[in-house]
Protein backbone atom coordinates (compact mmCIF):
# COMPACT_ATOMS: atom_id res chain seq x y z
CA UNK A 1 0.00 0.00 0.00
CA UNK A 2 1.40 3.20 -1.18
CA UNK A 3 2.88 5.54 1.76
CA UNK A 4 1.81 8.96 2.69
CA UNK A 5 5.29 10.16 1.19
CA UNK A 6 5.24 8.73 -1.55
CA UNK A 7 5.29 11.26 -5.14
CA UNK A 8 3.78 8.91 -8.05
CA UNK A 9 3.53 12.28 -9.91
CA UNK A 10 7.24 12.83 -9.80
CA UNK A 11 8.96 11.75 -12.87
CA UNK A 12 12.13 8.88 -11.62
CA UNK A 13 15.47 10.81 -11.18
CA UNK A 14 17.35 10.75 -15.03
CA UNK A 15 20.31 11.90 -13.27
CA UNK A 16 20.33 15.24 -15.00
CA UNK A 17 22.65 17.87 -13.29
CA UNK A 18 23.30 21.30 -12.90
CA UNK A 19 20.65 24.10 -13.82
CA UNK A 20 17.79 24.06 -15.69
CA UNK A 21 17.13 27.53 -17.41
CA UNK A 22 13.97 28.15 -18.59
CA UNK A 23 12.51 31.07 -21.05
CA UNK A 24 13.09 34.63 -19.58
CA UNK A 25 14.98 33.58 -16.87
CA UNK A 26 18.03 35.64 -15.60
CA UNK A 27 21.04 34.05 -14.10
CA UNK A 28 23.40 35.92 -11.74
CA UNK A 29 26.76 35.29 -10.01
CA UNK A 30 26.69 37.37 -6.62
CA UNK A 31 29.75 39.32 -5.48
CA UNK A 32 31.93 36.49 -3.76
CA UNK A 33 29.78 34.00 -5.49
CA UNK A 34 32.59 32.34 -7.19
CA UNK A 35 35.51 30.75 -5.55
CA UNK A 36 38.82 29.17 -7.28
CA UNK A 37 41.82 27.88 -5.22
CA UNK A 38 43.32 24.72 -3.95
CA UNK A 39 42.99 22.90 -1.44
CA UNK A 40 45.57 20.08 -0.26
CA UNK A 41 47.86 19.91 -3.70
CA UNK A 42 44.15 19.74 -5.55
CA UNK A 43 41.79 22.55 -7.85
CA UNK A 44 39.17 23.77 -5.41
CA UNK A 45 36.28 25.50 -6.97
CA UNK A 46 32.52 26.74 -6.21
CA UNK A 47 30.22 28.86 -7.76
CA UNK A 48 27.14 30.35 -6.11
CA UNK A 49 24.22 31.19 -8.86
CA UNK A 50 21.53 33.68 -8.68
CA UNK A 51 18.16 33.27 -10.70
CA UNK A 52 15.28 35.52 -11.39
CA UNK A 53 12.68 35.84 -14.37
CA UNK A 54 10.89 38.51 -16.16
CA UNK A 55 6.76 38.57 -14.71
CA UNK A 56 5.87 41.14 -17.22
CA UNK A 57 5.91 39.27 -20.53
CA UNK A 58 4.37 36.34 -19.05
CA UNK A 59 1.76 38.06 -17.46
CA UNK A 60 0.61 39.75 -20.55
CA UNK A 61 0.83 36.66 -22.35
CA UNK A 62 -1.94 35.05 -19.79
CA UNK A 63 -4.13 38.39 -20.64
CA UNK A 64 -3.71 37.96 -24.41
CA UNK A 65 -4.59 34.15 -24.29
CA UNK A 66 -7.36 34.96 -22.22
CA UNK A 67 -8.45 37.54 -24.52
CA UNK A 68 -8.23 34.99 -27.58
CA UNK A 69 -10.72 32.67 -25.46
CA UNK A 70 -12.82 35.88 -25.03
CA UNK A 71 -12.83 36.12 -28.87
CA UNK A 72 -13.91 32.66 -29.49
CA UNK A 73 -16.95 32.85 -27.07
CA UNK A 74 -18.00 36.09 -28.60
CA UNK A 75 -18.15 34.77 -31.89
CA UNK A 76 -20.37 31.54 -30.17
CA UNK A 77 -22.24 34.40 -28.31
CA UNK A 78 -23.04 35.73 -31.50
CA UNK A 79 -23.81 32.68 -33.28
CA UNK A 80 -26.67 31.58 -30.12
CA UNK A 81 -28.05 34.74 -30.12
CA UNK A 82 -29.74 34.03 -33.53
CA UNK A 83 -30.81 30.54 -31.98
CA UNK A 84 -33.87 29.58 -29.87
CA UNK A 85 -31.84 27.79 -26.93
CA UNK A 86 -31.71 30.08 -23.65
CA UNK A 87 -28.92 28.03 -22.23
CA UNK A 88 -26.50 27.83 -24.91
CA UNK A 89 -26.80 31.33 -24.92
CA UNK A 90 -26.29 32.02 -21.71
CA UNK A 91 -23.58 29.37 -21.30
CA UNK A 92 -21.80 31.33 -24.09
CA UNK A 93 -22.24 34.79 -22.36
CA UNK A 94 -20.65 33.43 -19.03
CA UNK A 95 -17.67 32.04 -21.24
CA UNK A 96 -17.13 35.50 -22.46
CA UNK A 97 -17.47 37.51 -19.44
CA UNK A 98 -14.69 34.84 -17.37
CA UNK A 99 -12.24 34.90 -19.90
CA UNK A 100 -12.68 38.53 -19.83
CA UNK A 101 -12.44 38.92 -16.88
CA UNK A 102 -9.10 37.21 -16.28
CA UNK A 103 -7.67 38.73 -19.14
CA UNK A 104 -8.29 42.31 -17.85
CA UNK A 105 -6.82 41.06 -14.22
CA UNK A 106 -3.70 39.63 -15.78
CA UNK A 107 -3.31 42.81 -18.08
CA UNK A 108 -3.33 44.65 -14.70
CA UNK A 109 -1.46 42.78 -12.92
CA UNK A 110 1.20 42.72 -16.40
CA UNK A 111 1.69 46.73 -16.14
CA UNK A 112 1.91 46.34 -12.20
CA UNK A 113 4.99 44.32 -13.28
CA UNK A 114 6.28 46.26 -15.74
CA UNK A 115 6.34 49.01 -13.61
CA UNK A 116 8.20 47.83 -10.62
CA UNK A 117 10.53 46.13 -13.05
CA UNK A 118 11.67 49.45 -14.52
CA UNK A 119 11.45 51.96 -12.03
CA UNK A 120 14.45 52.06 -10.72
CA UNK A 121 15.69 53.25 -14.67
CA UNK A 122 12.78 56.04 -14.31
CA UNK A 123 15.46 58.38 -12.49
CA UNK A 124 12.41 59.96 -10.48
CA UNK A 125 13.22 63.09 -9.25
CA UNK A 126 12.29 63.17 -5.44
CA UNK A 127 10.57 66.32 -5.41
CA UNK A 128 8.05 64.39 -7.51
CA UNK A 129 7.69 61.58 -5.66
CA UNK A 130 7.07 63.49 -2.74
CA UNK A 131 4.45 65.76 -4.58
CA UNK A 132 2.30 62.98 -5.62
CA UNK A 133 2.64 61.82 -1.85
CA UNK A 134 1.40 64.53 -0.46
CA UNK A 135 -1.16 64.61 -3.82
CA UNK A 136 -2.36 61.34 -3.80
CA UNK A 137 -1.92 60.98 -6.90
CA UNK A 138 -3.79 58.63 -8.79
CA UNK A 139 -1.56 55.24 -9.75
CA UNK A 140 -2.26 54.96 -13.00
CA UNK A 141 -1.09 58.64 -13.55
CA UNK A 142 2.33 57.69 -11.62
CA UNK A 143 2.59 54.06 -13.70
CA UNK A 144 2.40 56.11 -17.24
CA UNK A 145 4.98 58.57 -15.66
CA UNK A 146 7.39 55.82 -14.85
CA UNK A 147 7.14 54.07 -18.19
CA UNK A 148 7.26 57.31 -20.14
CA UNK A 149 10.26 57.90 -18.63
CA UNK A 150 12.37 54.46 -18.50
CA UNK A 151 11.74 53.99 -22.07
CA UNK A 152 11.25 57.00 -23.09
CA UNK A 153 7.90 57.97 -24.91
CA UNK A 154 6.74 60.12 -27.59
CA UNK A 155 4.85 62.81 -26.05
CA UNK A 156 1.93 61.31 -28.28
CA UNK A 157 2.54 57.48 -27.07
CA UNK A 158 2.74 58.45 -23.29
CA UNK A 159 -1.14 59.82 -23.88
CA UNK A 160 -1.99 56.58 -25.29
CA UNK A 161 -0.09 54.55 -22.53
CA UNK A 162 -1.43 56.61 -19.96
CA UNK A 163 -5.11 56.42 -20.90
CA UNK A 164 -4.87 52.85 -22.05
CA UNK A 165 -3.66 52.09 -18.44
CA UNK A 166 -6.25 54.17 -16.53
CA UNK A 167 -8.91 51.57 -18.64
CA UNK A 168 -6.74 48.39 -18.01
CA UNK A 169 -7.17 49.77 -13.72
CA UNK A 170 -10.60 50.84 -14.02
CA UNK A 171 -11.49 47.10 -15.51
CA UNK A 172 -9.84 45.13 -13.05
CA UNK A 173 -11.06 47.16 -9.94
CA UNK A 174 -14.52 46.16 -11.33
CA UNK A 175 -13.83 42.83 -11.74
CA UNK A 176 -12.00 42.30 -8.26
CA UNK A 177 -14.28 45.24 -6.28
CA UNK A 178 -17.31 44.84 -7.71
CA UNK A 179 -20.25 45.56 -5.58
CA UNK A 180 -23.68 44.22 -4.80
CA UNK A 181 -25.44 47.69 -6.23
CA UNK A 182 -26.98 47.22 -9.09
CA UNK A 183 -26.18 49.63 -12.08
CA UNK A 184 -27.53 50.48 -15.40
CA UNK A 185 -27.20 48.59 -18.75
CA UNK A 186 -23.83 48.95 -20.69
CA UNK A 187 -23.20 48.11 -24.21
CA UNK A 188 -21.21 45.10 -25.04
CA UNK A 189 -19.32 45.68 -27.94
CA UNK A 190 -17.58 49.39 -27.47
CA UNK A 191 -16.48 48.12 -24.13
CA UNK A 192 -14.82 44.65 -25.71
CA UNK A 193 -13.28 46.57 -28.66
CA UNK A 194 -11.39 48.79 -26.31
CA UNK A 195 -10.39 46.50 -24.10
CA UNK A 196 -8.72 44.47 -27.34
CA UNK A 197 -6.65 47.20 -28.10
CA UNK A 198 -5.46 47.93 -24.53
CA UNK A 199 -4.39 44.20 -24.09
CA UNK A 200 -2.44 44.67 -27.49
CA UNK A 201 -0.69 48.01 -25.87
CA UNK A 202 -0.39 45.79 -22.58
CA UNK A 203 1.72 43.38 -24.39
CA UNK A 204 3.88 45.52 -25.84
CA UNK A 205 4.49 47.58 -23.23
CA UNK A 206 5.66 44.14 -20.47
CA UNK A 207 7.71 42.72 -23.67
CA UNK A 208 9.99 45.56 -23.48
CA UNK A 209 10.21 45.79 -19.97
CA UNK A 210 11.28 42.48 -19.52
CA UNK A 211 14.00 43.52 -21.99
CA UNK A 212 15.18 46.43 -20.27
CA UNK A 213 14.51 45.01 -16.93
CA UNK A 214 17.45 41.99 -18.06
CA UNK A 215 20.27 44.85 -18.81
CA UNK A 216 22.32 44.75 -15.31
Amino acid sequence: MPSANDSPHIPPHRGRGGVFITKGARVAIPAGGLRIGFSGGKLDASVTLHVGLNMPPIWAELAVDHLTRAQTAREAVLVAWGGTDDAVLGAALIDEFTASMQAIVAAGIAIDACFAAVRGYAALPDALVQTWQRNRTARYKQVAEVLRRAFPLKPRHAVGVRAAIREIYRFRDWAVHHGRQTTGRMSRAPVYEMTAGVFVLCLTTASRSGRRASVP
